[in-house]
């Protein structure tokens, strides 16, 4: 074995242990992501301890949270809309209802004299 063959093996072996150590961070991140995906989903009963069960349900459903999100800030404005509406409307009605005590006040004031 020359000293280049030597060389490259060494080169090799390196390589080697970095692709490896690649590997496993890779398999780490998608470790990650998919209890990511699950704890978004909420879907734990399709998933058992192992990490084995339906994930492409779960990812499936991750794919859903995008229109869910777009659903629910909908709801949310129209939801703030209604809330101002019922705000001013409730405002009037404390308005009118003062000027009903006033007037109730000045009746009472009318009939004791």
């Amino acid at each position: 074995m020359s000293l280049n063959d030597t060389a490259r093996i060494a080169e090799l072996e390196h390589e080697v242990a970095r692709l490896r150590a690649a590997g496993k961070d890779v398999g780490e991140y998608i470790k990650a992501l998919n209890q990511t995906a699950l704890d978004a989903t909420g879907m734990h009963d399709v998933i058992n301890e192992k990490g084995d069960g339906d994930w492409q349900a779960v990812w499936e459903n991750v794919a859903d949270l995008g229109e869910r999100l777009r659903q629910a800030e909908k709801r949310i404005a129209f939801l703030r809309r209604e809330y101002r509406d019922l705000h001013v409307r409730c405002e009037e009605l404390v308005g009118e209802r003062n000027e009903l005590r006033a007037r109730v006040a000045e009746l009472e004031a009318q009939v004791q004299r």
